[in-house]
């Protein structure tokens, strides 16, 4: 009896895929979504370009918490016989885009006006990409409601404002202001001088607390008695 004995290659496909993510850019920290398509594979290793490499599922978020450009990189892998095949997935959609938060200081962020009284407010942003915009909350009782700089008028009421910033990236950052604004008062200590030469110490003459239905007026004179200035206005 003779005997046949053929030698046959059995190929078995290695694990083949794609995947995808979302978003692709935005503002540290970023999360992003990872998604693996794939029929056969059966583990999931993901290289996401920060030096974090873990084994997972087909579905995984990621945490970016350094500005940079990240090449994320899948590889797929099964049990054949003689051991485990791993091959890269396709990556469909690309690199990641990290970009650095902004922040944004108010000064003074505390104030105490009183009612009808005025106050400079200056907002300053920083880090992220430039140009930066600005929206401050409420819009009431202040000069600009989508400028840096601003003038709040006090109301007699204690308010809270609330000021976002953005970049051109979409970063976004807050800070609040508190005006602590007390009622007119009737027994009014009258200022009688100032000295406006620019040293930042007393350059602006006020009356604060000023009474709406007061019967105001204000004169202004030199030291030779001639009159500067004259306004029957509160402000």
């Amino acid at each position: 009896k003779d005997t046949l004995t053929q030698n046959v290659i059995i190929v078995v496909p290695g694990p083949i895929g794609t995947f995808t993510f979302s978003p692709t850019t935005g503002c540290n920290p970023l999360t992003v979504t990872y998604v693996a398509h794939s029929l056969n594979a059966q583990f999931y290793t993901w290289d996401f370009g920060d030096g974090t490499v873990i084994q997972g599922t087909d579905s995984i978020t990621h945490v970016y918490t350094q500005q940079g450009l990240y090449n994320p990189v899948l590889t797929l892998g099964n049990i054949v016989s003689t051991g485990t095949c791993s091959l890269p997935a396709t990556n469909l959609t690309g690199s990641v885009t990290v970009v650095n938060g902004i922040n944004v200081s108010v000064t003074p962020a505390i104030i105490t006006l009183p009612q009808d009284s005025s106050a400079n407010v200056h907002a300053l942003a920083s880090g992220g990409v430039a140009p930066y915009t600005y929206s401050w909350s409420p819009g009431t009782n202040i000069d600009c409601a989508t400028c840096a700089n601003i003038i709040v008028i006090g109301t007699g009421d204690t308010l809270v404002y609330s000021l976002i910033a953005h970049d051109s990236k979409g970063c976004e950052a807050m800070a609040n202001l508190l005006v602590i604004s007390k009622p007119c008062i009737d027994n009014i200590v009258l200022p009688n001088i100032f000295t406006p030469n620019g040293d930042n110490k007393n350059d602006e003459f006020y009356i604060p607390g000023v009474c709406a239905d007061d019967n105001y007026s204000l004169k202004v004179y030199d030291r030779w008695g001639n009159i500067m200035f004259s306004t029957k206005q509160r402000n």
